[in-house]
């Protein structure tokens, strides 16, 4: 409604104007050499806006010819983006359907109609490395990293190829490139400390693990948790290289951090003994027994008994005896305290007061470890092989002990590790029940001169 108004009104005063200047009184004289034309005053600005009206119209008319190869310059462009696109998404099509030759056609004719449009480099880039046109594919990647507002899709794709092909070292050298390029990107850091670990560059790995916490990627728990780890594996790096006093540098840092934590303990604890301080050795063990009654370190003070007396195997068994019976007197009730003291009474020749112990853990605590302690009494005390057997059988059968295991690949271990010996993960080795069970029993011959299958501690 408002805009035929207003259409009406600007009619009303053209025509206004118009009868205005018609009859306005006056002439025009028009002097051509000898001849004097006069004209009308109304009629002589009425044919001045005719004139000006016929002028604009034909500068429109030349305007268009000039700009006819301009025209045809986008119309060519628009319908060459329209090719382009069109063979981008066949393309993109072609590569998840797995046709190889298809895809690396469609790219061609893609960066062909559309070489500064990304994607299609990315496309391009792709469909060469599965067509196994490597070198393609790597200058392509190249050149999306060339450029800075593509230069992350170049990084993903050619860590991809590399990690493919099996190339670590250049792989890194890509990542430290893109940290370089955008710092604190999460999966960058993260990746590049997985590459870090894998190539077991613990050093390097721990510098970055701190900047990725600085940069609040990993929370605190998670980043103790894996400083920790990092810690263990660099002291057991610097001890089999006979760096000893770096190694135990390590393993106080990792027991400074979490001294509760069970691996902290054992590494800090085999440090000391290596290092010939055994009264600190014996202060750890005494703290963590107290504090975290684990198996793996009644086992471990039952060793420093042995380290203690230079691994000599002529010892007072009595003398042993009363020392881990300390274990039993901290944690009276702890199944593998009372374990640990009944065999050591059975080696100094304490049959009746084992088996009363072993006898009562049976019915309180039916596990593995308590029937293969008793095979070994039955043949200790009476030589008794069928016997032996019967709770060898049990064994097999006894409920699930926690174990160190992996949360990966659930990979069963004999002790903690900071990289999984079966997968390869860092940090995955944790302590607890598993749910299912693939392996053997731990005691199979009842034969066997040890005295009792000991996990590895070292």
């Amino acid at each position: 409604m408002l805009k035929a108004l207003w259409f009406f009104t600007k009619l009303g005063l053209v025509i206004a104007a118009l009868i205005w200047v018609a009859n306005q009184d006056g002439a025009v004289n028009i002097s051509v050499g000898s001849y004097v034309i006069e004209v009308d005053l109304g009629i002589a600005l009425l044919s001045l806006i005719v004139l000006i009206i016929i002028t604009a119209q034909l500068y429109r008319l030349w305007r268009s010819i000039v700009s006819v190869p301009t025209w045809w310059r986008k119309y060519s462009e628009a319908r060459d983006q329209e090719k382009g696109y069109a063979a981008l998404s066949n393309g993109l099509v072609a590569i998840a359907s797995g046709e190889k030759k298809k895809a690396l056609k469609l790219a061609k004719k893609t960066k062909r109609f559309i070489p500064d449009q990304p994607l299609a480099k990315l496309l391009y880039a792709q469909s060469s490395l599965i067509n196994g046109e490597e070198q393609e594919a790597e200058s392509a990647y190249l050149e999306l990293i060339e450029d800075k507002s593509t230069s992350f899709l170049g990084v993903r794709g050619l860590l991809a190829q590399k990690l493919r092909d099996g190339n670590v070292d250049q792989a890194i050298q890509i990542l430290n490139f893109a940290d370089e390029k955008q710092p604190k990107t999460p999966w960058v850091m993260k990746k590049l400390f997985s590459l870090y670990i894998q190539n077991r560059e613990w050093g390097k790995a721990d510098d970055v693990l701190h900047r990725a916490y600085k940069a609040k990627i990993y929370k605190k728990d998670e980043f103790k948790s894996i400083k920790c780890s990092l810690l263990l594996a660099r002291s057991d790096l610097a001890n089999s290289s006979a760096r000893f006093e770096q190694a135990l540098s390590f393993a106080k840092d990792a027991y400074n951090i979490e001294p509760d934590w069970v691996p902290a303990i054992l590494y800090y604890a085999q440090m000391r003994i290596s290092n010939g301080n055994y009264k600190e050795a014996e202060k750890a063990l005494e703290k963590g027994w107290k504090r975290t009654a684990h198996p793996d370190i009644a086992h471990a003070w039952v060793k420093l008994f042995k380290q203690k007396n230079n691994n000599s195997d002529d010892l007072d068994p009595v003398k042993k005896m009363n020392h881990v019976k300390w274990l039993k007197k901290t944690h009276p009730d702890n199944i593998h305290a009372r374990v640990r003291f009944a065999l050591s009474a059975m080696e100094a020749g304490l049959f009746g007061e084992a088996r009363t112990e072993l006898i009562e853990l049976s019915e309180k605590a039916p596990t593995e470890t308590v029937f293969l302690a008793l095979a070994d009494l039955e043949i200790k005390q009476f030589k008794d092989e069928k016997r032996s057997n019967a709770w060898l059988a049990k064994a097999s059968t006894a409920h699930r002990e926690a174990e160190w295991s992996c949360q990966n690949c659930s990979a069963s271990l004999p002790s903690w590790a900071p990289v999984c010996h079966n997968c390869g993960e860092f940090n995955t080795v944790e302590w607890g029940e598993r749910f299912f069970d693939t392996r053997q029993a731990k005691r199979l011959n009842a034969n066997s001169p040890i005295t009792f299958l000991e996990p590895p501690l070292d």
